[in-house]
């Protein structure tokens, strides 16, 4: 292979490594692996690169290493295509056993062993196992040479050995060989164990010096030598099948169980030396990290001054050890993961920080565990909890947008196992920091994760009230009730939320007497202290029986061993402090006990009360708070306090609401705050001191900063709002919904989307549906029906919400307990449901979360059921007409009427992007305000009236562009489109090119620019109002043929403009003579064009389609009328249709272009499916088999005006937040500033994982037919139909869901067709066309744009890739990959793990940067209209 073939320079080179820079030959030998992967740049690339690093005279084995990585494990499924599949895995072992016969260090061979077994068993595992069958039996001979040279490696995947082994047994010729490999690989385990890890013997060594050598010993009997020997003996004679049984455990298993058991030696000093012994060389292998956390723990407790440890004894030991190895502590490794993850965050490399998080949630992580406290009042916590939790925020702040799924995962793991942080740990700090870092992108996420810290208080330490408190309680009993002075110091000391448990439980036990509630908060010492001290309790156990007396619960004699304790504790804290006051001076049994006693009642239960007051984010004193924080605008904290005075006197709908949006307001100004850009600076005044008698540190004092306090705040504002919002629901709905019902149900959903935003969760859909029903609330004409599709539309964007919402916690989530499972061991739950406990958790504390889906959902049931007794009641259109509401200026805001209702979908997308200062031809909406007074033009006045606005509305758009109307000098043609409130892609009229007539069409032609492109205008107008008038496409498509065949021309824009003159005419004449009148007069064809839009909403077509997805007819239609952009003025211009994400790839935010354009043509000709279009990126062109042989995209040929388009979808999707959405577009040149906006909308989402996958096993799975381009649906076979007369023939044999559609394009006619199959499949149309929308609209699977496609109508069959297709044949299409194949096969509801290594390469494969202006999607190729006589149906746009 010549160096021009391979990459220059290696990493070999740019190491710099010794030597030279030379050119680099790979031998020629290898050109089969090349060749297997030809078109497939990325697997190639990642080929070339490692054969260049492999061949090189300096390599880099460790780059080698990777890069087989790879190619063995990630590309081999590309290599597995080729037919030449058996040479590629014979020569790729080749250059990987002479690999393992060279030097490597262990880490490399255990590295590079991982690589070959794991290959080998896909290999083995895949159906071509047999064409390797000779090439593996080298790699096991290889293995058995390179085990006693690289025994360690062999230990370290001896599980993936195993692996092998046994695909191996499979095959006859090659168990021999891998069972003499195993066997060797269990000796060795045997023997490396009885010679290294003798721990029995070992144990009562004076090199030991072990406390207690039997404890040991008897730990670490699977360790004897004897046994080691006995199981060695028994590998030696067992029969090869029978070393794979269970009877034979490989190293590594044994391994584990030892390790096991050394966390269970009890002595803290055997348990140290144990852990030295263990990791004294290198048998551990990867496992020494472990075992090495074990020791840390060890040596931290063999730290503390209070075991009086001979230290000198043991830092020797551990000098010496560390000497001889290097090894890490696991802070250090916690400071490892910080800087290279914060360091990745400043560059913001998406794809190393994938691989840092996955490296992060696949580890255990470090829970609190805590376990008890000790004498000196200390809990006992998981040492690197804490640490833990640092590293990974610290990581976080670095870039919040890039590791969203690190704050989700730090959340979910938070909740698994708990969070313990103390007042001396000053987590303040970090909160503050945390909050200083850019987390708006993550608020909702950010909030999730910061609630779980229980550090939301100024007062450090036990300050003020609580101190004294407190100390009064110690002191009242004169220190001598360990329990009381237990909990006085543990509050001073350290102090913990575990405290408001804590002092729980001290009331429970002064209740029932029964102390074992104690045992989690105190030491084993201080228990003990508290069981003899029994009589300390019985005073106070009195009192609080008599309190239960006096607050009237008599149900339980003061000896009753059932007291309800939890319920009487609840309503003592539930006291204020002069009440609290005033029951302990009631008469009864309490008033016998002394003064002292009941004071410390009272003080234990003030002592709680501060605790859950200072550690618990509840609403309690939240006026006080909000009264005290300067942050807030003083009028809002006035108006807060009035509210919540009102509201607390008398509790109705109107002071709760009232309530709740001041709350609202004052939530919304403590976000601003929150998210000030700007750092904010604590004021700290803190105090450390130190306690004499354990050397115990604490502090005291007061924190504040601005960000912090307004959280904190927030949080416990929150709290009363979810109460209110509670509240709110349980009113329920009135009983008859009336125009006020659903006004204030409109209010409560708002004052639901608001608590929504505030907690960061903003969802576009809702608050599109909201407005819905709000401008719905505008109009008397809405009817029953629409209301009731706003409120199924809400309820289904609410569902959605909740699913969105937590998705990234979901994701994380499940990650985590596939590689922890200990929190479900310890709930007793399998992973799912442990995961649908904390994602119901997540959306629990989700702000209003749960309490909307269950408002909304409530509401539709109430309005559905409203239904079944009664009728709508249609309203007097005219009543209802509304004549200033009937023009809408797309440049001008006008509040009344911008609103999806009134303008469509369509035209409030316009008005929006213009708003935006995006480039939209100036125009204007009629709004549906005209739909509606359809029926009431009939009266005169009214439709003199309607005509004169229009024509006012035209002078006003003729001013803003200097353009008129009938103007030989400066002409103004228009584009007059439909604009309904719900997407109807393609069944509606649409008049293009509006304004022309024979006589204007000359004097445009002469303009210069436009001597083609008015003549191809003109006949695009004729043939749409011809189209309106019933004349179906396929006629002009026939006259442009004739044209084609007269000139010999294959492509439209090869005419000259003298041809599209004459096909202009052809067009005109010809359709006169079938009966169509054309309107000459350019104000007279905008009426008419209006009248013919508003007809299209009852067109059979969108009838049919409408009542398939249960749309409601009283929508109606806007029309949106605008300036006419010319995208069809010659090669420099163009049209096309983009999505902001790929459709192909899971749900994201990100900005991924992905679409179709063509040049010179305008924009029904992408949309109808009337041509082969042309990706938008490079990455999509370069990237899928589709566009095998295209040479052009936008970004290509179009830069600047790819990068204009790009920065329109940054601006809506990346700023402005919405969703994923389709864009169209036109240019009229090169430039970016000529680009327009012709509409956008949302992307419809498909739910991926709902959709069928093939059954890749199955026999009828194949090498595809025919690929195409992949829109809508997963796996699905069908039998092929051409015409409708088929598609009813096959349903009377067998159902829709067996049929599949081929179709050269789609036009609205066949919506009848589409609607009663399950499938289609077209040769013309991208992924943005009308076909592909109404596909996924209607739930059916799609293929579009295969080009090896031809469909000949009239004979009703079908070519697909040469091969005759006829009426009943059964095809099977993918809708994710577009693979087109013969026959029926299986599907199933998940992929097999071969599945994909049979797919054909998608757009999706290399996906694109969201900010590099990579994005992934197609110039115009055309193809001659005719074969063999007969019509291939195709079109005068697209040929």
């Amino acid at each position: 292979m010549t160096p021009d073939d391979v990459p220059f320079d290696s990493d070999a080179l740019r190491a710099n490594i010794a030597g030279p820079a030379q050119e680099v030959i790979i031998p020629d030998r290898y050109l089969p692996l090349v060749r297997a992967v030809v078109g497939l740049y990325g697997v190639r690339a990642d080929l070339m690169g490692t054969l260049a690093e492999y061949f090189h005279s300096y390599r880099n084995l460790d780059h080698v290493i990777d890069g087989l990585q790879s190619v063995l494990l990630r590309n081999w499924t590309y290599f597995e295509r080729s037919d030449d599949r058996a040479r590629c895995f014979e020569l790729l072992s080749e250059l990987v056993l002479d690999l393992l016969e060279t030097p490597l260090s262990e880490g490399q061979a255990s590295l590079l062993l991982r690589q070959v077994s794991l290959w080998c068993t896909t290999a083995l595992d895949s159906p071509y196992a047999e064409a390797y069958v000779e090439a593996m039996h080298a790699v096991g001979e290889c293995l058995c040479r390179t085990l006693p040279r690289q025994p360690l490696a062999f230990l370290e995947r001896d599980a993936l050995v195993r692996g092998l082994v046994e695909r191996a047994a499979t095959r006859p010729s090659l168990p021999s060989v891998f069972f003499s490999l195993y066997r060797e690989l269990l000796l060795l385990g045997y023997r490396r164990l009885s010679e290294r890890l003798p721990v029995p013997q070992w144990a009562y060594s004076s090199e030991a010096g072990l406390a207690d050598p039997e404890a040991v010993e008897s730990r670490f009997t699977l360790l004897i030598p004897a046994r080691m020997a006995g199981l060695a003996k028994a590998v030696e004679t067992a029969a090869p099948a029978d070393l794979l049984c269970a009877e034979f455990p490989l190293f590594s298993d044994i391994l584990e169980e030892a390790i096991g058991e050394i966390f269970a030696v009890e002595d803290l000093e055997d348990r140290f030396a144990v852990c030295l012994y263990f990791l004294k060389d290198d048998t551990l292998g990867y496992r020494q990290n472990e075992v090495m956390s074990d020791l840390l723990g060890v040596v931290r407790q063999l730290m503390k001054p209070e075991l009086h440890m001979d230290v000198e004894r043991v830092l020797s030991r551990l000098t010496r050890f560390f000497r001889a190895r290097d090894n890490e502590f696991i802070l250090m490794r916690f400071q490892c993961y910080e800087t290279v993850g914060v360091a990745i965050g400043e560059v913001g490399n998406t794809k190393a920080a994938d691989h840092l998080i996955e490296d992060v949630l696949s580890e255990p992580f470090q829970f609190p565990e805590i376990r008890g406290a000790t004498d000196e009042w200390r809990t006992v916590v998981n040492p690197f909890h804490l640490p833990k939790i640092r590293c990974l925020m610290h990581v976080i702040e670095s870039n919040p947008a890039l590791y969203e799924r690190l704050a989700a995962a730090l959340n979910v793991q938070l909740r698994l196992g708990g969070v313990h942080v103390a007042d001396t740990d000053l987590f303040q700090r970090d909160i503050t920091r945390f909050l200083n870092a850019d987390i708006r992108p993550i608020y909702f996420v950010a909030r999730q994760l910061l609630r779980t810290f229980p550090v939301y208080f100024n007062d450090v330490g036990a300050e003020g009230e609580l101190r004294t408190v407190s100390t009064e309680l110690d002191e009242i009993c004169g220190r001598k009730d360990t329990l009381m002075h237990f909990l006085r110091k543990q509050s001073h000391a350290e102090s913990s939320n575990r405290l408001v448990a804590f002092s729980r439980a001290i009331l429970s036990y002064w209740i029932t007497l029964e102390p074992s509630g104690l045992e989690p908060y105190v030491s084993a010492n201080t228990m003990a202290a508290v069981r003899r001290e029994a009589q300390c309790a019985q005073g106070p156990h009195e009192v609080l029986l008599g309190l239960r007396a006096a607050l009237g619960d008599s149900t339980c004699a003061d000896s009753d061993a059932s007291v309800d304790a939890e319920s009487l504790i609840d309503r003592l804290v539930a006291l204020p402090p002069e009440s609290l006051a005033a029951s302990m001076a009631q008469p009864g049994e309490s008033a016998t006990a002394g003064a002292n006693v009941l004071r410390r009642v009272a003080l234990m239960v003030r002592t709680h009360q501060l605790l859950a007051h200072k550690y618990l984010l509840s609403a309690e004193n939240v006026g006080s708070g909000v009264s005290r924080c300067l942050l807030l605008d003083t009028v809002l904290r006035h108006s807060f306090a009035d509210a919540l005075s009102v509201w607390q006197d008398a509790p109705t709908t109107a002071s709760r609401d009232a309530l709740l949006d001041v709350a609202l307001s004052l939530l919304e100004q403590l976000k601003a705050v929150v998210l000030d850009p700007a750092p904010s600076v604590a004021q700290e005044n803190i105090y450390q001191k130190r306690h004499i008698a354990a050397g115990i540190p604490s502090i005291y004092g007061s924190y504040s900063e601005a960000k912090f306090d307004a959280l904190g705040l927030s949080f416990r504002v929150e709290r009363l709002v979810a109460r209110l919002l509670e509240d709110l629901v349980a009113e329920g709905i009135d009983t008859y919904v009336t125009h006020d019902s659903l006004r204030r149900m409109a209010a409560a959903i708002r004052r639901f989307e608001r608590a929504l935003a505030v907690d960061g969760v903003d969802s576009h859909n809702l608050a599109a549906n909201l407005r819905l029903l709000e401008s719905g609330l505008s109009s008397r004409s809405f009817t029953f029906h629409q209301y009731r599709n706003v409120f199924q539309f809400i309820v289904g964007s609410v569902t959605e919400l909740s699913r969105t919402s937590i998705l990234t916690h979901d994701q994380a989530l499940r990650t985590i307990l596939e590689h922890d499972l200990r929190q479900c061991e310890a709930r007793y739950l399998p992973p799912d449901a442990t995961a649908e406990m904390v994602l119901r958790e997540v959306l629990v504390t989700a702000l209003g979360m749960q309490t909307l889906d269950r408002y909304v959902a409530m509401a539709l049931r109430h309005i559905s059921t409203l239904g079944d007794g009664l009728s709508s009641r249609a309203l007097t259109r005219m009543m209802n007409y509304d004549p200033e509401r009937l023009i809408s200026p797309i440049h001008q805001a006008k509040p009344q009427t911008d609103d999806q209702r009134t303008l469509g979908f369509k035209g409030l997308g316009l008005k929006q992007m213009a708003s935006y200062g995006h480039r939209v031809p100036e125009g204007f909406i009629l709004t549906t305000e005209l739909f509606s007074a359809r029926p009431a033009l009939s009266h005169r006045p009214l439709y003199d009236d309607t005509i004169e606005r229009i024509r006012t509305a035209l002078r006003r758009l003729e001013g803003e562009t200097g353009l008129r109307l009938g103007d030989h000098q400066r002409l103004l043609t228009l584009s007059i489109r439909s604009g309904a409130a719900i997407s109807m892609p393609g069944l509606m009229a649409t008049f293009v090119d509006v304004g022309l007539n024979d006589e204007l069409v000359e004097a445009l032609a002469r303009k210069p620019g436009f001597e083609w492109a008015a003549w191809d205008s003109y006949r695009r107008f004729l043939q749409s109002w011809a189209m309106a008038s019933g004349i179906e496409r396929d006629f002009f498509d026939g006259v442009m043929n004739e044209f084609k065949v007269r000139y010999g021309i294959e492509r439209k824009l090869d005419f000259l403009p003298q041809h599209m003159r004459e096909i202009a005419r052809a067009y005109r004449s010809r359709a006169r003579e079938l009966g169509v009148t054309f309107e000459d007069e350019p104000f007279s064809q905008i009426v008419s064009c209006v009248e013919k839009v508003l007809d299209s909403w009852d067109s059979p077509e969108a009838t049919l389609y409408r009542q398939y997805l249960g749309i409601a007819a009283e929508w109606g239609t806007a029309v949106v009328v605008q300036r006419m952009v010319f995208g069809n003025l010659g090669r420099e211009s163009g049209s096309g249709v983009t999505f902001t994400h790929s459709p192909l790839e899971p749900y994201a935010r990100q900005v991924r272009l992905y679409g179709d354009f063509t040049a010179c043509s305008q924009g029904e000709d992408l949309v109808g499916g009337l041509v082969f279009p042309s990706p938008i990126s490079e990455a999509q062109r370069l990237g899928s088999p589709t566009y095998q042989g295209v040479e052009h995209s936008l970004e290509k040929d179009y830069p600047h005006v790819y990068e204009a388009l790009l920065e329109v979808a940054r601006d809506l999707v990346g700023v402005r937040e919405f969703d994923p959405q389709e864009i169209e577009f036109t240019f009229e040149s090169a430039s970016g500033e000529d680009l327009y906006i012709l509409q956008k909308r949302a992307m419809v989402q498909e739910q991926a994982h709902l959709r069928p996958y093939f059954d890749t096993s199955s026999p009828s799975f194949d090498t595809p037919l025919a690929v195409g381009t992949g829109v809508s649906g997963g796996a699905y076979s069908g039998r092929a139909a051409v015409t409708g007369g088929q598609v009813e023939e096959l349903l009377l044999e067998s159902s829709g869901d067996e049929i599949l559609l081929l179709r050269p394009d789609t036009v609205p006619e066949d919506i009848a067709m589409i609607a009663q199959v399950s499938g289609l499949l077209t040769a013309r149309g991208g992924a943005t066309s009308h076909a592909a929308v109404t596909a996924k609209r209607l739930g059916k699977t799609a293929v579009v744009d295969c080009r090896d496609l031809e469909v000949i109508e009239h004979e009703g069959i079908a070519f697909l890739g040469g091969e005759r297709i006829v009426a009943g044949d059964w095809l099977s299409i993918d809708g994710r990959t577009g693979s087109i194949f013969r026959g029926r096969i299986p599907t199933l509801t998940r992929p097999l793990v071969s599945s994909q290594s049979l797919q054909p390469v998608r757009t999706s494969a290399p996906a694109a940067l969201c900010d590099d202006g990579e994005s992934t999607v197609r110039l115009e190729k055309e193809r001659p209209g005719t074969h063999e006589g007969g019509r291939k149906r195709t079109s005068a746009e697209g040929s």
